[in-house]
């Protein structure tokens, strides 16, 4: 791997902690620059499968309290890519 995708995995890494459901689990952004810069370790990031399951569950009760949803196969591809949707300022 090149040291530019060295830096690209990085800052994915750390992306996965900037967008945690719970806002004490996210780093304050001081520590992010540090990490970005190589000055701190990065922890491994969360699991997909936790924060997977709390968008997608988050995704299916809002949509079906609407009444738009026929049934959790409508979000399964969205699923997926709502995990680095931000919902505002942090």
């Amino acid at each position: 791997m090149s040291a530019e995708d060295d830096r690209v995995v990085l800052a994915i890494k750390v992306a996965l902690w900037c967008i945690q459901d719970d806002m004490h689990l996210r780093p304050p952004m001081t520590k992010v620059v540090q990490m970005l810069e190589g000055l701190s370790p990065v922890p491994p990031p969360p699991t997909a499968s936790e924060t997977g399951w709390r968008v997608y569950s988050g995704l299916f009760r809002s949509a079906s309290e609407e009444g738009t949803s026929s049934g959790p196969s409508d979000y399964i591809s969205n699923a997926y890519l709502s995990e680095v949707r931000l919902s505002g300022p942090r």
